[in-house]
């Protein structure tokens, strides 16, 4: 503390929209909306979660594949909310465990088939 005294246990406060709201499911839409209205009292009021559910954004995770500058030009969110909402949307998917920022590289298959059958040949079990 300032003053040098002891520090008591603090929470800790995020902002508005960085977890998700008690019992909603980011895979519904009911969990999108939710939570897209948590992150400012006029995302909600504007309808900005159906719009989102509109045009294909009905996840906490596709939003997240989306960035401010799309949410400004396809769903007509103005740029502070949108910026918002994507800062919100990283913070939720980094906390759900989701990658944050894109798509995941698979593994080249063929590669994978090689190795499973090397492995196996080298352990005796091929036939």
């Amino acid at each position: 503390m300032p003053d040098g005294g002891e520090a008591e246990d603090a929470a800790v406060v995020a902002p508005p929209g960085h977890v998700m709201p008690a019992d909603a499911d980011p895979d519904t839409e009911e969990g999108l909306t939710a939570w897209v209205n948590s992150v400012h009292p006029k995302v909600g009021a504007l309808g900005i979660a159906a719009q989102l559910i509109a045009s294909g954004f009905d996840t906490v995770h596709s939003v997240g594949l989306v960035d401010a500058e799309d949410l400004v030009e396809e769903i007509g969110m103005l740029r502070g909310h949108a910026v918002q909402l994507e800062a919100a949307s990283a913070a939720v998917r980094r906390a759900l465990g989701y990658v944050a920022g894109g798509a995941v590289a698979l593994p080249d298959m063929a590669s994978v088939k090689e190795a499973k059958v090397t492995e196996l040949a080298l352990s005796g079990l091929t036939t």
